[in-house]
């Protein structure tokens, strides 16, 4: 009976012994595998930019050709190109065995903040996408009576509350009715006010119930008259809209 335990000890240690070096060899393959030139990146594809040039996006993910790809910081090349100003988000995917995949959302040009030489272009955001020298390369309102400070750039987030303020009602409107603004005054932020084609100023108030203030100023632009003749319209609080008529000297 003894006998045929140690028999059975030493086979049982024998079956150990082959598994843990069938094992190790499948690890050993699988290691040599996974870091042979089957996983090296050949190409980056560069999806979504229609501003950024494809260029700058490659230089910034800072990627060598024969990389192997599952060694490759897929999050890290996302951080990196991330930090374009006109950037918003990154997304960055394998495609094996070969191809590096790298898809973006660019920023939305919002608006329009004056500049010391010419304008600033910001998104919903707040975010400063880049510098513009006149209001006539873009059709976008123009923000004013802020305090911005001199230390703004691409890539600076702005955080001031009459320019949230501004945005959120650009942002609650459609893109026809935003054409229809030519400037927001907006150095309080409870009290914005609107400079509409043809030269009409309206008191909007602050960015509450923008869809309810631009239906009723809609409905008392259609009874106003000539729109030279009007010196303002208040839709700052409920009910009728004011309208006041400039008065002839």
């Amino acid at each position: 009976m003894a006998l045929n335990m140690r028999r059975r000890s030493r086979r049982q240690k024998r079956r150990r012994l082959k598994g843990l070096v069938f094992s190790l060899l499948i690890i050993t393959s699988l290691f040599f595998f996974l870091h042979s030139g089957i996983f090296s990146l050949q190409a980056v594809e560069v999806r979504g930019n229609v501003r950024v040039p494809e260029g700058e996006v490659l230089r910034l993910a800072a990627v060598e050709p024969g990389l192997n790809l599952w060694q490759l910081d897929v999050r890290a090349v996302a951080e990196r190109v991330r930090v374009h100003p006109l950037i918003e988000e990154v997304q960055v995917e394998r495609r094996w065995p070969h191809t590096l995949v790298i898809t973006l959302r660019e920023r939305e040009a919002l608006a329009l903040l004056p500049a010391q030489e010419g304008f600033w272009v910001v998104d919903g955001q707040g975010y400063v996408m880049e510098g513009t020298s006149s209001l006539r390369q873009r059709e976008l309102p123009l923000i004013s009576g802020l305090e911005l400070g001199e230390d703004l750039g691409p890539g600076v987030c702005l955080r001031d509350e009459g320019l949230k303020a501004a945005l959120t009602v650009l942002k609650e409107l459609s893109p026809q009715d935003r054409q229809q603004i030519m400037e927001i005054e907006a150095g309080e932020a409870d009290n914005l006010l609107l400079y509409l084609q043809g030269q009409v100023k309206v008191k909007f108030g602050d960015s509450g119930g923008v869809e309810e203030k631009w239906q009723r100023l809609k409905e008392a632009l259609q009874g106003a008259g000539p729109l030279g003749s009007l010196e303002y319209i208040d839709v700052s609080f409920a009910g009728p809209p004011v309208i006041k008529v400039r008065q002839e000297r």
